[in-house]
């Protein structure tokens, strides 16, 4: 049986690359990416996944970070200057390497980052 691919220590390895590059204490961002410290702390030890709210607070709030590292671990930890996300809400240049990363994945794979994405959106779409 295969583990949630967000459900890993590599996955919370990159977490705190990114809280560590922003010099963050765990509390700070937690609070930045939308989850209480403890559930922060539960997803760092195995006992839950993370949220959707957690993973859109990150690409939300550091639009530097590279979505695809993020969840898969491939790429560069920072999108290239050209294709960070704008404010102005402009198409996202690098949606076909996404597209091209989720078709080369496994179904079960694929499934759950479809899945993932489906919460975030039906989060934002709360708002």
């Amino acid at each position: 049986m295969s583990r949630n691919i967000l459900h890993n220590d590599e996955f919370f390895s990159r977490v705190d690359k990114i809280r560590l590059h922003y010099g963050l204490k765990q509390n700070v961002f937690s609070e930045l990416t939308g989850i209480s410290n403890a559930y922060y702390s539960d997803m760092k030890n195995g006992r839950v996944g993370p949220s959707a709210n957690f993973i859109y607070g990150i690409v939300k709030n550091f639009d530097k970070i590279n979505p695809k590292w993020l969840i898969t671990g491939e790429g560069e930890m920072f999108l290239p200057e050209n294709t960070r996300i704008k404010e102005t809400g402009a198409a996202y240049s690098w949606s076909k390497e996404i597209l091209d990363t989720l078709a080369n994945l496994s179904p079960e794979r694929r499934n759950a980052i479809i899945s993932l994405i489906d919460n975030m959106i039906k989060l934002t779409d709360n708002k």
